[in-house]
């Protein structure tokens, strides 16, 4: 199934609603504080919600001076896309034609119905000129088809921590949605949930990028990348960042490929799971350590024959900086045996030759 295509691959949702109630700085200068924040995690779009028309200003001068995108939730397509009310007018006129206002949200997807209406929306935002672009979030297991991943300019895969789907249930190249919740307030705890979550999405298939639920907690509820006025632990700016860094160069890796399960084999580490991403081909092999406590030290025996293609070598994904090729694994006795050495969360990638 084609993957759409997107505009950037790491946003966050904002609701400029919580922005306000802040109690220690005016809207204008929690909007900058938090932007400010944003660009330094090396996320590149606001997903933004609750919002005022007369905010908007306020929101895109915060948003140009840190070269951040904007994808503009419309209260309109929403209402239509989630009741099927006023179809006769699906898109707000107070979203402001902005050069930074890159796409509208215009919906969650949950079964036919609003699938269908969603598609209308869709329809009619390309009809339009110059056309919209339009985005939506959908539930796992949507009856999306080929031609609805080329319709929505961008789709968001909702799910939660653990991804329990089939890959065949969630759409190929879809944006993986990290819930940023608060876990037994342990803080490593916390965020290494956060990247086991994006490693299991990147597994089913959700090689589009990564959006964070969300940058600010709502009053009484523990998801949120911050809370109140409390500054950022370390912990929470580097995992962040780590995740960002990660879709930057993995996403575009995977992109277009099929993902499918890879059995692990009775005997090891409970929580490790792998994915073989093909196109014609077996092009890569993944493997994560999903627990958020646990490391796993294990070493794990693929076929040397894949999807009726017989493999040589393994040879491990190594970040872009560094000049040296990774670790090499050769096909012996019909298998290729990879050293499996991962933190709580983690995964590494292989390239198959």
């Amino acid at each position: 199934m084609p993957a759409p295509v997107h505009l950037h691959r790491t946003g966050v949702w904002y609701s400029v609603a919580t922005a306000a109630l802040s109690a220690d700085a005016t809207l204008e200068a929690t909007l900058h504080r938090d932007f400010d924040t944003i660009r330094l995690l090396t996320i590149s779009a606001v997903y933004v919600e609750h919002i005022e028309p007369a905010q908007w200003p306020a929101v895109l001068n915060a948003a140009a001076s840190r070269r951040l995108s904007i994808i503009a939730a419309d209260e309109r397509a929403l209402h239509y896309v989630r009741t099927g009310a006023e179809p006769e007018r699906p898109f707000s006129p107070t979203v402001p034609d902005h050069p930074l206002v890159v796409e509208r949200y215009i919906g969650h997807v949950v079964d036919a119905v609003t699938l269908q209406r969603a598609r209308r929306v869709a329809q009619l935002a390309k009809e339009r000129a110059p056309p919209l672009a339009v985005c939506v979030t959908v539930e796992e297991g949507a009856p999306l088809t080929a031609a609805d991943m080329l319709m929505f300019d961008q789709i968001i895969v909702a799910h939660g921590q653990d991804v329990r789907g089939s890959a065949e249930s969630m759409p190929a190249g879809g944006v993986a949605t990290v819930e940023c919740a608060q876990h037994r307030r342990d803080e490593l705890a916390t965020v290494r949930r956060w990247l086991a979550g994006f490693h299991a999405a990147l597994l089913h298939g959700c090689t589009g990028g990564v959006v964070f639920d969300r940058y600010r907690a709502i009053p009484g509820n523990w998801r949120g990348i911050a809370y109140g006025g409390e500054p950022l632990s370390a912990e929470r700016k580097a995992m962040i960042k780590r995740i960002c860094l990660r879709a930057q160069e993995w996403s575009p890796l995977l992109a277009g490929l099929r993902a499918a399960p890879i059995e692990i084999g009775a005997g090891k580490a409970e929580r490790v799971v792998a994915a073989a991403f093909s196109a014609s081909a077996p092009r890569y092999l993944m493997i994560a350590n999903l627990s958020p406590d646990v490391f796993a030290r294990t070493t794990m025996a693929i076929p040397s024959v894949l999807d009726g293609v017989e493999l040589r070598r393994a040879v491990a994904v190594t970040p872009p900086e560094r000049a040296e090729v990774g670790q090499v694994y050769s096909a012996r006795r019909g298998e290729i045996s990879i050293r499996v050495d991962l933190a709580p969360g983690d995964a590494m990638l292989v390239e198959l030759f």
